[in-house]
């Protein structure tokens, strides 16, 4: 991104929308990042749910929910070898919205295709579903015939990964 601000190709980037990702506490060279790109755009929103660094670089910010709010969300990580389904603990506080809600909202509003317009739950299936329909180590037999209900109603999965 440093070289396409620079030289404006293959087309000048003239916003930033940051979403799902701690950029005032995780991004690498995040100097560098905030000066050369951020302070750089005419608009830069950030999908975010308390004050952070990054939200304080933001022209807009989009109230996200956070994890306790969410409608549904799958749970995993490298180091938890179980994929879980966490169901909402409140409901969402004033504005707050779901990232894929978000996106959905957009994706109506532009217009646009595809798998765009998904609930929560149709978004964890999809997510489910891709780990069974990839070819090579990421392919996962402990997730064949698995939806989002199946796994809410078993609680987890432990997916074996190839490490080595």
């Amino acid at each position: 991104i440093f070289d396409i601000m620079k030289s404006g190709k293959p087309y000048p980037i003239k916003s930033m929308w940051i979403s799902s990702y701690g950029i005032g506490t995780q991004a690498p060279e995040r100097k560098r990042l905030f000066e050369e790109v951020v302070n750089k755009m005419e608009l830069v929103v950030v999908s975010e749910n308390m004050m952070t660094e990054g939200a304080m670089w933001a022209d807009y910010i989009l109230p996200v929910t956070t994890y306790y709010e969410q409608e549904a969300d799958l749970v995993g990580s490298w180091m938890n070898l179980y994929l879980q389904y966490r169901k909402q603990a409140i409901t969402p506080m004033y504005e707050a919205k779901e990232d894929v809600v978000i996106f959905s909202e957009l994706a109506k509003r532009m217009k646009l295709p595809g798998d765009w317009n998904m609930t929560p739950e149709e978004h964890c299936d999809f997510i489910i579903q891709s780990y069974t329909t990839t070819k090579g180590p990421f392919k996962n037999e402990a997730l064949m015939n698995m939806d989002a209900e199946k796994l809410k109603h078993d609680g987890g999965v432990r997916i074996a990964y190839p490490v080595g």
